[in-house]
């Protein structure tokens, strides 16, 4: 059974033996925007940022574990998640988004990206995004091409899988699943250590009850079968339209 904590004793891993690189710890962070309490990709897009709740903390915990230490960089992952539809006039005099009215909203990842910049400037040179996923069991298939091809994982590094703790069981799975064994963060742990109310309200959210309950239900499903690469097939026709 996966235990949802953050690794807490973990820390950089600097020093290195002659001849031997550095190791690096990346990583790789995902957003939660679609879900429960009216989350669809309408909401989204009246919303100021259009990220959800559990996106924001996500990226906050992400300047956290930064500025903590835990990491030298991030991935933010995953592609448009509230459909390819322009944002109205109306979308964007209630989300403050003027700028974006007539195109369809950036990708998901692309967004925490602008969010993360707005919280934490001097650290956007260490963030990058994967636009490519649309589900999380895609975003466990791209970060596998990722490694792949050297973007990262080099012998002496480290892969960390972040998202909230609700998100994070099912990730874990699915990302196991496509033969990767990361560590894991959960991001309302990781943000408590230096914004502890924050992460506190956040726990005790109607929003956070609902999603876990969610997904204890989808995390059942997704462990038969070919049923995740079936519900993936089926979100990228709902997120890509």
């Amino acid at each position: 059974m996966l235990v949802c904590a953050i690794i807490s004793t973990m820390s950089l891993e600097t020093g290195t033996r002659a001849g031997q690189e550095a190791s690096r710890t990346t990583l790789i962070v995902l957003g939660k925007n679609i879900g429960e309490d009216g989350w669809t990709g309408d909401k989204v897009r009246r919303t100021e940022d259009h990220l959800s709740p559990p996106s924001k903390i996500s990226v906050e915990a992400t300047g956290v574990a930064l500025l903590e230490g835990l990491a030298n960089d991030a991935i933010f992952t995953i592609t448009n998640t509230a459909g390819r539809r322009p944002l109205s006039e109306e979308e964007g005099r209630l989300s403050g988004d003027q700028e974006g009215v007539g195109k369809p909203l950036p990708p998901e990842a692309v967004l925490m990206h602008r969010y993360f910049e707005k919280l934490f400037p001097d650290l956007t040179d260490r963030v990058r995004v994967q636009t490519n996923s649309w589900d999380t069991n895609t975003d466990a298939k791209e970060t596998r091409k990722l490694i792949k091809r050297k973007v990262i994982g080099g012998p002496n590094d480290r892969l960390v899988l972040m998202t909230d703790g609700f998100h994070l069981p099912r990730a874990w799975h699915l990302f196991r699943r496509a033969g990767l064994r990361p560590y894991v963060f959960v991001s309302e742990r990781v943000l408590a250590l230096r914004y502890p109310e924050r992460a506190r309200e956040f726990e005790a959210s109607e929003l956070y009850k609902k999603e876990a309950r969610k997904e204890e239900i989808v995390y059942a499903i997704q462990r038969l079968p070919f049923a995740a690469d079936i519900i993936s097939r089926i979100t990228k026709r709902s997120r890509t339209k």
